[in-house]
């Protein structure tokens, strides 16, 4: 999200017709949303326990769920991801 308002919108100040313009997914399945709110109370849990704790392995793991359901393309990951 943050790299998609960085380039899409030109002030710090969210306005609610920039929000409303956000391309957020339509509709998640049931399995998409457990997937993504497991993993984020894994994120939450492990920081609450050691707010050093290595959790990129649960972030990738995101991240690929999150590009799944936006139906990135590689080449479109690699954009977000700031390799291009």
């Amino acid at each position: 999200m943050k790299f998609y308002y960085r380039t899409t919108f030109p002030t710090l100040h969210v306005q609610t017709e920039e929000l409303a313009d956000l391309p957020l997914p339509k509709q998640l399945t049931d399995t998409q949303e457990q997937a993504i709110t497991s993993i984020v109370d894994r994120i939450l849990a492990a920081k609450r326990d050691n707010p050093a704790a290595d959790i990129s392995t649960l972030e990738t793991k995101l991240d690929a769920l999150i590009y799944t359901l936006y139906n990135l393309t590689p080449s479109e990951i690699k954009i977000v991801e700031g390799e291009v």
